[in-house]
């Protein structure tokens, strides 16, 4: 396996804080990274995670539209 410098070392200070083999550590990254799904709303359509202090409103969203040029 390949991995780039920032996830090795990432994996390694995870894995020396939890007591668990870097093998352990990168295969619960991985598993809890594909088993994550997005919820859906009744259209179908996915729903993005909430954001803690984010509020969506309308003005919000006009705004984003605007500072887009949409």
């Amino acid at each position: 396996m390949d991995l780039d410098d920032d996830i090795l070392a990432a994996a390694r200070s995870i894995a020396a804080a939890r007591k668990q083999t870097m093998g352990k550590v990168v295969s619960d990254l991985v598993r809890r990274s594909l088993v994550t799904k997005l919820k859906k709303a009744p259209s179908g359509l996915p729903l993005l995670p909430r954001r803690p202090g984010v509020i969506v409103t309308n003005e919000l969203i006009d705004k984003l539209r605007e500072d887009e040029g949409i």
